[in-house]
């Protein structure tokens, strides 16, 4: 089995980005943060059109879920997926052991979870959620080749997470 490191990290402001390792490839402009009218839907706004992950490892810093709606809020997330929340789509040629972790950079209420499909219609494979303002890791999973959703959500006011690093 080969190994492969997703790291989704959200910094609180006062943690260092040294070691991170996320970039999003081929990624459309960000939707502006805590945008309060409607704005255009973008990728990652929801499982049609997810964010994709090109190749491992990944990072994706300054992300945020304002202004991307509320698509997918019944998962295993529980009360963890009833903000605004962003989806990103890992394709796998073959098997992985990987790490995800997400720091919500001082946002409170937040998580983050991993499905075999779309996360309204595929299995919760792992999912980490809290609320302190501290990261999420998910450490040593085994995927299998094939198609994956990693979702960040939020629960709570306010229903966006303004800034944070996959």
């Amino acid at each position: 089995m080969r190994r492969g490191t997703l790291l989704l990290l959200l910094l609180l402001p006062a943690l260092s980005m040294a070691g991170s390792g996320i970039a999003r490839a081929g990624a459309k402009p960000s939707v502006p943060a805590l945008a309060t009218t409607a704005v255009d839907r973008s990728s990652g706004d929801d499982c049609a059109d997810p964010l994709p992950i090109a190749s491992l490892p990944f990072s994706d810093l300054g992300q945020t879920t304002c202004g991307r709606g509320d698509d997918d809020a019944e998962t295993c997330l529980g009360y963890y997926d009833g903000g605004e929340d962003l989806v990103y789509r890992l394709d796998l040629a073959s098997p992985q052991i990987v790490t995800v972790t997400f720091d919500p950079r001082g946002t409170l209420w937040t998580g983050i979870a991993i499905f075999d499909g779309c996360p309204d219609t595929g299995n919760c494979l792992v999912q980490r959620s809290g609320y302190e303002a501290t990261s999420r890791v998910i450490s040593g999973l085994s995927l299998a080749a094939g198609s994956y959703s990693i979702m960040v959500d939020k629960w709570q006011q306010p229903t966006c997470i303004s800034s944070f690093d996959l």
